[in-house]
């Protein structure tokens, strides 16, 4: 209904990744306990295609630092000091900082930009960083559907359950 170019739209964008970074945390912990459950039935094929995947993805989100750290951060509970560091950095880069941005009246045309500034810059990425970090986001967010509707597929094939 707004475009692409709408305030809107990158308000809500930016909501969804933080978001789907949240439940990829989440999706790397169920991960551990769908294993458990699947080695206890014989149904298990670790070394399947999917399940590669989904370990490398469990691994990104669970063990690697870097996304752990921005995803605790930033996602789970936005620690003051995140955000401390991203205002001294906006107050540094630019004296002036806009508080509100938006072309009307309307809130659906309006963004708090000051907090996702303070945000972005709080997590000590520069704008190539966070686009690295956002386009990971969105690629493991993809390949976990794909992965898991695969391994549902495999497992309920071993189980004898007829696909058509």
């Amino acid at each position: 209904m707004h475009g692409r170019d709408s305030v809107a739209f990158e308000r809500d964008l930016n909501t969804m990744v933080w978001f789907t970074i949240g439940t990829l945390r989440e999706f790397a912990k169920a991960l551990g306990v769908l294993r458990a459950a699947l080695k206890r039935t014989t149904r298990l094929d670790i070394n399947s295609a999917p399940w590669v995947r989904l370990r490398e993805l469990e691994d990104r989100w669970e063990r690697n630092d870097f996304f752990r750290k921005k995803r605790d951060v930033a996602a789970f509970h936005l620690d003051s000091d995140v955000i401390d560091i991203g205002l001294d950095q906006l107050l540094k880069d630019q004296p002036d900082v806009a508080l509100v941005v938006g072309d009307a009246r309307a809130q659906i045309r309006t963004q708090l930009a000051l907090g996702f500034l303070a945000l972005h810059n709080g997590l000590g990425l520069d704008l190539a960083g966070f686009r690295d970090f956002v386009a990971v986001v969105g690629d493991d967010h993809a390949a976990a559907a794909e992965a898991i509707q695969t391994v549902f597929m495999n497992v309920a094939q071993a189980a004898g359950v007829e696909m058509r």
